[in-house]
This record gives C-alpha cells, structure tokens and sequence, in this order.
C-alpha cells in the first residue's frame, strides 16, 4: 500500500484499497501466532492531503476477525470498523528543522510517522491501527459465563455439577460467626 507523495501535489486524494492482512508484517505476526484470524481482507477508503509539511492520510477500515474469548476460550468472529488519522512526515525535512539535540522532541512531531524519498508505505500505519483496534480482553458475549474453575466446562453450554467450594462464596468467614456472642 504505497502512496506516491507527488500525486498530492495537485491536491488531495481518495482511495478504495482492498489490502490482504497477511501483507502486512504485524498483521501477519499476530495470525501467525494464532491471536487473530482475518476473515476478510482489509476494506480501507483513505483520503490524503498535504498539511503545511506534513502528509495527514485520514481514512476507514472495516474487516472480520477471528478471536479466542478470554472467558470461555472458543473462537468467535468479530467486526472491526474503525477511522484513524495518520501524519507522515519527510525524513530530510525532519533532519532539516531538527534543533539543538537529536533527543528532543518537537511537539509537532509527536505522533508523527517519518517516511523518505517520494512514497509512503501505509501498511505499517494501517497495520498498528488494526492492533489499536482490536479488543485489549476479547469476549464472545458481555455476558459469558466462562469456565468452571474446578471441571473446566464451558459454562455458556453446560450446566456444571461441581459442588461449590466455601471460597467461592464471599460470605463463608461469616457462616462461622454466626452464633458466636457478638460481646465475647
């Protein structure tokens, strides 16, 4: 997915880009690693326009996943719809407002992805917005009942015959209590 900075010279531009999750080297790590599967490819819809020395590519992206709930532990499919707003700027004109230090930061540049010669890669760029937007604790359902913690089933199916232990109810210390004289 590279974009030719001279084309903006004219102005902005908009692009539909269908791009293939696996081309994308984060992407394709986290598939790799069985994290995440990636039922349909990336749909992106990007406009990009010049902005002072800066090149800000804003845009769509809709896409499946396949993800492992964090409760129950079976696979489920999920939509990802998200906006992001990308600012690129030119290796040689960063070196050239470059100050005192190269340790310093200007607060323009935070934020800002550095690219050099005359196209941008947006892959990298995409690629961290789909792992931004991934849920941080996956969860088939809000209401997923999970695993049993002593049999290991699957709650959301089966009805656990587990007898309950005493540390499952919060209350038990105070079982003991009762009958006690409260003024010993």
């Amino acid at each position: 997915m590279k974009l030719h900075t001279t084309q903006l010279d004219t102005g902005e531009i908009r692009r539909q880009i269908t791009a293939d999750p696996n081309e994308i080297s984060a992407l394709a790590a986290l598939h790799e690693a069985g994290e995440v599967g990636f039922e349909l490819p990336l749909a992106v819809d990007l406009r990009a326009f010049r902005n002072r020395d800066m090149i800000s590519v804003q845009g769509h992206l809709t896409t499946r996943v396949k993800l492992t709930c964090a409760r129950c532990l079976d696979d489920y499919i999920e939509g990802l719809d998200l906006s992001f707003d990308l600012s690129y700027l030119q290796e040689k004109r960063a070196a050239a407002d470059a100050s005192e230090s190269e340790t310093e930061i200007d607060a323009r540049e935070a934020g800002l992805i550095r690219f050099e010669g005359e196209s941008i890669d947006l892959s990298e760029g995409i690629g961290e917005q789909v792992i931004m937007g991934l849920p941080f604790k996956p969860l088939c359902d809000s209401g997923c009942k999970g695993l049993c913690s002593q049999c290991g089933a699957n709650l959301n199916r089966d009805n656990c015959t587990c007898a309950p232990s005493a540390s499952d109810n919060p209350f038990a210390v105070l079982e003991r209590l009762q009958g006690e004289d409260p003024e010993a």
